[in-house]
This record gives structure tokens, sequence and C-alpha cells, in this order.
């Protein structure tokens, strides 16, 4: 015998109706919109890196972790840092006297830029009014909820002039001071900058790239640098010759590795050692979203101790993007020494930000092992280094 699905279907129906298990209503209640519902929302304000500093949040541009945002209103002053996610969260409820809005009237959020960086998009200090509603969520909402703050870093050239010498390379030592950089913009303008009497010396650019002229002693030297979304430091200036080959960038995506793995020797054609790649929101740490420059994964160094990369063969490290994984850290100091073979070449210093990352580009040729370290072995968190490994 053959029954359709519609005949079932009116039988399952008059099955459940005879049943007495009780009404439609009984089981998918609608809401009551005319009693206190007591629960708790977050009102937000959204903080996010503005790559190409135009003051929108767009395509390419990503959260930014552990920024302080200042909350004022009904008679008190609130403090929240953005998550990983890049919210910083205010409770607003009501009913919930224990919340931070719970009044109605008109509060002020403030971003506090991490120094260094700028506020893009215009609006550091906004403000929301609240009003009551029952049965909303919080039986409150947000008229005018913020809108989302770019902030973008304060983009600059720095790095230091040395005499020629015997020995390794050091940054701040036998500094050439009062020494004169002629600067090329991109647009083609020329200036100048000087080093102080450490031979370091520091200015402001756009994006693009610049050529950096001077002469250590040896003869005239030029440089050029390209200036992304993130402040430049050269280390030291020397007359290292450009290599012809273009470099692999290690990106520490694509390699199948799982939410944390080591790198292997042979990833971007040298040998690694004791560098973890990660997925960037894996340990909820500001400065492994923050440095994250391509991508969803970073590498540092594990446990906070030192790493190298290196090669059988003679390489140059170009540089990549380097910050320090907490804000519990920050201002942590990176320590970077190169050989070659056995015979120390290089050593240069960089304080680290959670918040900010930095592009070293030391540009170091002809060596065979880099060493990082950390001062007090808090994790470095590195992105898209670039080593070239052909002659």
């Amino acid at each position: 015998m053959r029954i359709s699905i519609a005949s079932a279907l009116v039988g399952m129906a008059c099955l459940i109706s005879s049943s007495g298990l009780g009404a439609e209503s009984d089981y998918y209640p609608q809401a009551t919109w005319d009693k206190t519902y007591g629960g708790e929302l977050n009102i937000s304000v959204f903080i996010y890196r503005d790559l190409n500093a135009n003051g929108t949040y767009d395509i390419g541009d990503r959260p930014l972790a552990g920024v302080a945002v200042q909350m004022t209103g009904a008679g008190k002053t609130q403090l929240s840092r953005s998550n990983i996610n890049g919210f910083a969260n205010f409770r607003m409820s009501a009913t919930q006297q224990d919340m931070e809005v719970t009044s109605v009237g008109t509060y002020q959020f403030e971003v506090m830029p991490p120094p260094g960086t700028v506020i893009s998009s215009g609006n550091a200090v906004q403000q929301s009014a609240f009003e009551l509603l029952t049965g909303a969520p919080a039986d409150m909402f947000a008229t005018t909820p913020p809108i989302p703050v770019g902030i973008t870093s304060a983009l600059t050239v720095s790095g230091f002039l040395a005499s020629p010498g015997t020995g390794p390379i050091e940054a701040g030592v036998n500094g050439l001071a009062d020494t004169e950089i002629k600067v090329t913009a991109p647009d083609g303008t020329v200036g100048q900058a000087f080093t102080d009497k450490t031979g370091q010396f520091s200015f402001h650019a756009s994006p693009g790239e610049w050529i950096l002229g001077f002469d250590d002693g040896s003869g005239p030297i030029e440089r050029r640098v390209t200036v992304a979304d993130a402040p430049v430091y050269l280390g030291v200036l020397t007359n290292a010759p450009v290599p012809v080959a273009a470099p692999s960038v290690a990106t520490f995506e694509g390699m199948d590795f799982i939410a944390v793995d080591k790198v292997p020797s042979g990833y971007a054609g040298v040998q690694w050692r004791n560098f973890v790649a990660v997925q960037q929101e894996y340990y909820g740490g500001e400065g492994y979203i923050n440095t994250t420059t391509s991508g969803d994964f970073v590498a540092y160094g594990g446990s906070g101790h030192p790493a190298f990369i290196a090669n059988d063969l003679p390489f140059t490290f170009e540089g990549g993007y380097f910050g320090v994984g907490w804000t519990s850290a920050e201002g942590e100091t990176l320590n970077i020494r190169a050989y070659r073979s056995d015979q120390l070449a290089y050593i240069d210093h960089i304080h680290l930000s959670a918040l900010t990352p930095i592009y070293y580009a030391p540009n170091i040729s002809g060596v065979t092992r880099v060493e990082f370290s950390t001062a007090h072995y808090w994790q470095f968190v590195c992105d898209d280094l670039r080593v070239v490994t052909a002659p």
C-alpha cells in the first residue's frame, strides 16, 4: 500500500494535536516586548591598523589589539583596551548595575593612540547617546554607536653611519657625527638629513622608494629603501653590494603549518633554529596580532630563547617586520648578531613594541648566520623576512 508524504504529514499533525501535549505557542513562544529582559550587551569601539592611511576601514586593513580607549559618562571615567579582534568593549545594561554603561545619557569615547602612531580616521573622540528600551537585550541601546577608528604609524626612516673599521660593525659605535645624508623622496624632491653625535639619523617619510646618498670615508655610497606601512630602521649603513637575485620572503604561510609548528630548515632556502610559526590568534598576544603583515601566520623565538637563520654559503639578510608578543614586554630589546663563518661581523639592537611593528632593513650581506635574541627572554615576533641566497 502506498501512502503519500502529504497524507503522512496530515496524520502526524493529527497525532500531535490529539496527544494533548499543548498548543503550538507552548513550544514556539513569541517574545514579550513589554517586560524587562535583564540582559547585557557590549558597546564597542573597533580599532584597526589603517595600512593605506586613507581613514577608512577597507580591504587589507587589520584589527589592532591592545589600544586604550577611555569612556567618560554618568560621572565616571572607565578604560578598556581593544582585544585581539580589534574591539574595545564596554558592557551596558539598564538592570545590572555592575556594568560600565547603566544610565541613559551621552557618553564620550576617546582613543589613545600608541606612541609613534596617529589617528588616520579623524575620530579619536566621538560620542554616543544611550536610551532605555524595554525588551532590548540590555533594555537600552545606543542611538549613535561609535564608528571604527583607524590608526597608522608615523613613518620614519632611521639608522646609523659609522666609520669603516676592521672589527665587527656595531650600531652606535664609531659613529660619524654631524654628517650630511642626501635624501631623495619618491617624488624626486631632494633634502638633507644629518647624524647626531652618535652617528644616528632619522627623518619623516612617506610611502615609496627613497634614495639615501652619503660618504662614510670610503667613498660615495647610495642606499635605496622602500617605505610601506611601518617605520623603517636601516641599522648601520654600509657599502654592501646589492644582491642581483630576488629575495625569498618567509611569510610563514603555505607550509601546511598547524596552529603552532617549528619552522623547518630549507624553508625560504635557509636553515632555521628555534623559530616557531603560529597562527596569529593562537596565544592571544597583542604583538602576534599587530606584527602580522601578510596572511594569518607569524613566527617567534621559541620560549623566548635565541633563534637564528643560517646557510652553508654566504647569504644576505635584507630584513623583515619585528615586534614583541605581549604588551607586558613593551620596549623589550632585540639583539642581532651576524657572523661570517665563526667571525662576528655585525651587531645591532632594536627596541620592540607589541602595538606597532618596525621594519628592520639592515641588508646584511655575505653572512652565514644571523642570530636573534631578546634581553629578557620575551618572545620576539616577526613576519615577511627577506633573504637572498643566490650570489
